[in-house]
């Protein structure tokens, strides 16, 4: 699937994207908001390049991330769109 929005195409997002609800005040009256993801600069290691990659990245890509062994591993196995 292509990106649903720009801001996924510049970083590893994993999924995540802005959503949008409302908030809701104590009289119940109801107005929009976004919710964004929770994104951080990081720089991660990668040990075939042997150098640091400095990426825009969800909270929710860097567990991916960790549990995949590593930049690389999570890389090669992480379908292209």
């Amino acid at each position: 699937r292509a990106f649903a929005s720009g801001r996924a195409g510049r970083g590893l997002y994993h999924g995540r994207d802005v959503r949008f609800g409302n908030n809701v005040s104590f009289s119940h009256r109801k107005t929009r908001r976004k919710f964004k993801p929770n994104v951080q600069r990081k720089r991660l290691w990668s040990q075939t390049m042997a150098c640091w990659l400095r990426f825009n990245v969800t909270t929710h890509a860097l567990r991916c991330i960790d549990k995949a062994g590593g930049i690389d591993a999570y890389l090669l196995r992480t379908p292209e769109t």
